[in-house]
């Protein structure tokens, strides 16, 4: 996956089988690699525990996908593709409104921030910022 598939793309599913730990460890590689290139880290990443039926050959511990998606604030969903497609379903109706969610949010800021009004505030209000800085560093130059 390069660094430009990831800028664009609007959520992403990390898919590893319960009965591979091998698969878990790319998983987290993938996780690590996908907020190091995303754009302010608000891309929402699910992470898919697969083969959930094989419970009895199971190498991957709760205790380390609780860390690794504490760690990268992650959703977390297990599946049997062989079993439910309801699992799967769940998964994609999931990712997909937390994706409108997000998109909605970005087109509230964006139409907010195109008004001329709020655009003259915010410049001037970093102006003040810029000269309130100069007075303080003028102020606190002694011998």
């Amino acid at each position: 996956m390069s660094t430009e598939q990831v800028q664009w793309a609007d959520s992403v599913f990390v898919v590893y089988a319960i009965n591979d730990k091998t698969s878990f460890d790319l998983a987290r590689t993938m996780v690590e690699y996908v907020y190091s290139v995303s754009v302010q880290n608000q891309l929402p990443v699910a992470l898919v525990a697969n083969k959930s039926d094989m419970l009895d050959r199971k190498e991957v511990s709760d205790t380390e996908v609780s860390r690794l998606c504490a760690e990268f604030n992650l959703f977390f969903f297990e599946t049997s593709a062989s079993e439910s497609r309801k699992s799967v379903a769940d998964l994609f109706t999931t990712l997909s409104r937390q994706v409108r969610h997000i998109m909605k949010k970005r087109e509230k800021l964006t139409s907010f921030m195109s008004n001329p009004a709020v655009a003259a505030k915010l410049q001037i209000r970093q102006s003040l910022r810029n000269l309130a800085e100069r007075t303080w560093r003028a102020r606190t130059s002694t011998l």
